[in-house]
């Protein structure tokens, strides 16, 4: 398996253990567990870490220990029923007495272990099995595959912009929420928590959380579909089959599906809160609750793009008042004063920030609204872009003209979706606004998940006109289903092989690097060792090791080299002269690619590879320890010892 595979599996494996501790505080009965719950709750845990992460770091207070301290509130208040906010005196005698009770028993009786796992093993155990939760999950997981077929050709890892956003990750662990600029790190800060959650590095977590991206979005946009479509399998799941596979029809650049895209992660939570919104029972139905729960959604998406924020968001609102039922006027109410709530403390937060450093307030909007790291290019597209954006607007309209007739005969059933599409006829035409606060970068990236909800509503809308055709053979409803399914999968599947042939493989040894660097992170104290390597190298040293260019290694380390050896038993000289100290432990990375292919801009330059060379044989000659630490194909990378068993964690751990 692939390194890049290893943080995603991970991160899931924890959520998984999250749940399984979630069960075992507050045993709701597991037929409770279907789609509805699951995203539910989810996204409203996840809009909590967002915004306590926020908090924590303007607070100063984000490292390791914080998160597990939070985690340890989380569980005490999980079991005490702090989170339901019942009457917490009751229920902590209810709980003492519990824990009492299982003491005396233990007591009393010949403790089996084997008997309690089994007992608790059935406890948690689903009764009865969840397919539409499977489905989601499953449809996600092949998404998430599809997209890593495309690792080869991949044009964003180690990029300029990739480089630019760790740099940013990593002042995260400096508690500095507000960096040079403006742009709210809210995708940055998440992917830092990711990092220390799982213990990666920085840099594997900003290569992957992508794949998370892709898999979180897809889960959604299933669920948002089925809900509005009132399907539970069949028209998620082709709608999914478009996302994960029809890139020939979507404004989408297939040279960076591995990017991690702010926009797509703020839809990871804008279009639950529209379901909240339009379905307030899926969230709760205390008011108080529901208006704090959506507090917390719209902060999430707030801090992390502001273009979602400003631009989609309210134009839902907007509909959703228009064409809303007289019964939840209240619950659309509510949503409004939660967004209206958190755009104000937010402006005031970024109002405050800009005049604290002297900048008009306007820059705050223009860095966030107009990003520069952006870019639109769709080589891929079977059809023009415009002619693309034409048919798109087209079967918009049309779905508009079909769902009014239906909405009129069947009201508040149809209510959602006619939402929707009024969305996604006033979205897709933002276009043809004369602005330049409307970026069209973030609006081709918001776009393509919108036209997937869109072919969920039509296929939505065909439904309800074949089902009194359905209604009188269920043989030929499934048929045709599975006929179609099928036909669209191998369709899908072709499309997608074509889209993988018309690519090269660019930058074969970014994988490699990442991982060589991920291990250096995880096996290695910081500070403790340096790396030699390429200029791009240098934003990745940053709070980790430190950094030596090649032109220094091959012209003037052998003369420190010397130097540092004749006098490292001299801790008085050392003292007085700390410059003279080299790094523990070096590593070069020498990398090439064979002389068939083309050169990258990761390889080694040429005029250094035998110098490097050289002057490790020298170095051998001076009994100074070199090794291989890692090798592969266009790899290699040289461990230069210079203080044995100080800087490998492992080392120290074992020799304290």
């Amino acid at each position: 398996m692939n390194t890049v595979l290893l943080g995603p599996f991970r991160i899931m494996l924890v959520l998984l253990f999250v749940v399984l501790i979630y069960q075992m505080m507050v045993r709701h009965e597991l037929k409770r567990y279907n789609l509805d719950y699951v995203m539910s709750r989810g996204i409203i845990a996840g809009s909590a870490v967002m915004t306590i992460l926020f908090f924590l770091i303007m607070g100063k207070v984000y490292d390791r220990f914080s998160i597990f301290i939070f985690f340890l509130i989380f569980i005490i208040g999980l079991y005490i029923h702090v989170f339901p906010v019942c009457n917490l005196k009751t229920m902590l005698a209810i709980k003492k007495k519990t824990l009492f009770s299982i003491i005396n028993r233990v007591n009393k009786t010949n403790f089996n272990s084997i008997s309690f796992f089994s007992a608790l093993l059935r406890s948690i155990k689903p009764k009865l099995f969840n397919y539409p939760l499977f489905a989601a999950v499953f449809v996600s997981f092949v998404c998430l595959f599809s997209r890593y077929q495309f690792l080869g050709n991949d044009l964003y890892v180690l990029s300029n912009v990739w480089l630019n956003k760790l740099e940013l990750v990593k002042l995260i662990n400096e508690n500095q929420w507000f960096g040079s600029d403006l742009i709210m790190p809210g995708e940055q800060a998440l992917i830092n928590l990711y990092a220390k959650t799982i213990n990666i590095s920085e840099e594997m977590a900003l290569h992957s959380f992508g794949l998370l991206e892709v898999f979180g979005l897809s889960m959604v946009l299933f669920w948002f579909v089925g809900k509005l479509s009132r399907s539970t399998f069949y028209i998620p799941f082709i709608s999914l089959l478009f996302f994960g596979f029809f890139y020939g029809v979507l404004p989408m650049n297939i040279n960076l599906l591995l990017e991690n895209n702010p926009v797509h992660l703020a839809l990871f939570f804008a279009f639950p809160s529209m379901l909240f919104t339009l379905y307030p029972k899926l969230l709760t139905e205390n008011k108080k609750r529901f208006f704090l729960y959506l507090c917390l959604v719209y902060s999430s998406i707030a801090i992390i793009n502001l273009f979602v924020f400003i631009w989609l968001i309210p134009i839902f609102l907007v509909f959703a008042g228009i064409v809303r039922e007289i019964q939840k006027v209240i619950h659309w109410a509510l949503s409004a004063a939660a967004f209206s709530l958190v755009g104000l403390v937010v402006l005031a937060i970024y109002f405050i920030r800009c005049y604290t450093i002297k900048r008009p307030f306007v820059s705050f909007f223009k860095e966030n609204l107009i990003r520069t790291d952006m870019y639109s290019y769709f080589p891929q597209l079977d059809i023009p872009l415009e002619s693309l954006l034409k048919i798109y607007s087209i079967l918009g309209i049309l779905l508009m003209l079909l769902i009014i007739p239906i909405y009129i005969i069947k009201g508040k059933q149809w209510r959602p979706v006619l939402v929707i599409l009024l969305l996604f006829n006033a979205f897709i035409n933002l276009r043809f606004i004369p602005s330049n606060w409307i970026d069209m970068d973030m609006f081709y990236q918001a776009l393509t998940p919108m036209i997937i909800i869109c072919i969920g509503m039509g296929l939505g809308v065909l439904n309800f006109f074949l089902g009194y055709i359905w209604s009188y053979s269920k043989r030929f409803k499934y048929g045709t289903i599975l006929i179609a399914s099928t036909f669209l999968l191998v369709i899908a599947l072709q499309n997608k092989v074509f889209a993988l042939e018309g690519l090269k493989e660019k930058e074969p040894l970014k994988d490699v690097i990442i991982s060589v660097y991920d291990e250096l992170s995880k096996e290695y104290l910081p500070f403790t060792y340096a790396v030699v390597n390429s200029n791009y190298a240098v934003q990745i040293s940053k709070s980790n090791h430190r950094y030596m260019e090649y032109d220094f290694f091959v012209t003037d380390y052998l003369q420190k080299d010397a130097h540092y050896h004749k006098v490292k038993d001299d801790l008085a000289y050392l003292k007085k002269h700390p410059e003279v100290v080299l790094p523990n432990t070096i590593f070069v990375f020498v990398a090439q690619v064979p002389l068939h292919k083309e050169s990258s801009s990761l390889d080694t330059p040429t005029k250094y590879v035998k110098a490097i060379k050289n002057s490790i044989e020298i170095l051998k000659s001076r009994g100074r320890k070199v090794e291989i630490f890692h090798e592969a194909d266009n790899l290699k990378v040289f461990k230069i010892t210079n203080e044995e068993k100080v800087s490998k964690i492992v080392e120290l751990i074992f020799t304290l």
